[in-house]
């Protein structure tokens, strides 16, 4: 039995796809979380070794560029990293460091949803997961345990 006789099964059809375009835009486009840039992390010493300024600035950058971000800018102390996927999805952070800790803060990002919000500023989670990713690959080349699962490679949206 047909509800609406007179209504073609094309304009049906498109009143479905529009009506689900209406309620799923929303729910897509406000995939967020809270943008909290991560803690410093304390590099230890290893097999009694100090590490130099300039070893923790290599191990940075290569961890960098083995999850496909790459070296935009840098200054004694300080880099800026940054990831393109796609051609559609970008973020950049700065990475402060010196011979025994880093930190890495948020810069900009393109198409990941960030805003500021009453609550604080929020991204898309994926953004969170590159840059544990990113962090893992760092701590792996500074010799530091990872007490997380492996996260993400950036190209993973």
């Amino acid at each position: 039995m047909k509800l609406f006789p007179s209504i073609s099964r094309a304009l049906c059809l498109a009143l479905t796809v529009a009506t689900l375009a209406v309620f799923a835009t929303p729910a897509l486009a406000g995939r967020s979380t809270p943008l909290v840039n991560p803690p410093a992390v304390v590099i230890p010493a290893t097999a009694g070794k100090a590490w130099t300024e300039i070893e923790v600035r290599d191990a940075i950058v290569r961890g960098g560029a083995a999850k496909t971000w790459v070296l935009k800018s840098e200054q004694p102390g300080r880099v800026v990293l940054a990831v393109d996927v796609r051609s559609r999805h970008a973020a950049e952070v700065a990475i402060t460091y010196d011979a025994k800790s880093y930190r890495v803060e948020y810069l900009s990002s393109v198409n990941l949803n960030y805003r500021k919000a009453e609550q604080g500023e929020v991204i898309h989670p994926t953004y969170i997961r590159w840059v544990r990713g990113l962090m893992a690959e760092i701590n792996k080349g500074l010799g530091i345990q990872s007490t997380q699962a492996e996260p993400a490679d950036a190209d993973e949206l």
